[in-house]
C-alpha cells in the first residue's frame, strides 16, 4: 500500500504543490501528509477525494492502469506560453525538457510524441 502514498507524492511534486497547498485542497488538517509519510495509513479513506483532485482512478492509485499524464489543461497553459516566447527562449525550454526527461525517463511518456511532432530525434 506504500506505492499508493509513493503516487500521491509523486502527482503532488509533478504538479509542483506542496503539502499544505494538497492539505488545503482535500480539507485536511496542517501535517496531515506528514503523518501519512510516518505511516498513517488515513489516506484510504480519501482516495475517492484525492483520485479527482489529480483525476486518476482509484484503480490506477493501487498499480492497475496507464501511468500519470499531467491534465490537458496544464498542457493547453505551457502551450500558451511556449506560443508567446522567442525562438532562443523555445530551445532552451526544450534543452531543460530534454534534461528533465532524461532524469526521469518514466514521468513523461509523452515526450517522444511532443520530439515527433517538432521533426527531433
Amino acid at each position: 500500500m506504500e506505492q499508493i502514498l509513493k503516487k500521491i507524492i509523486k502527482m503532488k511534486d509533478m504538479r509542483g504543490i506542496n503539502d499544505a497547498t494538497l492539505e488545503k485542497a482535500l480539507n485536511l488538517k496542517p501535517k496531515t501528509i506528514y503523518d501519512w509519510k510516518r505511516g498513517n495509513k488515513t489516506y484510504f479513506q480519501l482516495l475517492p477525494e484525492i483520485a479527482n483532485f489529480f483525476d486518476v482512478s482509484i484503480d490506477w492509485l493501487f498499480g492497475r492502469g496507464e501511468e500519470y499524464k499531467v491534465p490537458i489543461s496544464e498542457i493547453s497553459e505551457i502551450q500558451a506560453i511556449y506560443d508567446e516566447i522567442s525562438e532562443t527562449g523555445k530551445n532552451r525550454l526544450l534543452g531543460i525538457a530534454q534534461g528533465i526527461y532524461l532524469a526521469e525517463k518514466s514521468e513523461m511518456p509523452n515526450f517522444k510524441n511532443i520530439q515527433a511532432r517538432k521533426g527531433t530525434k
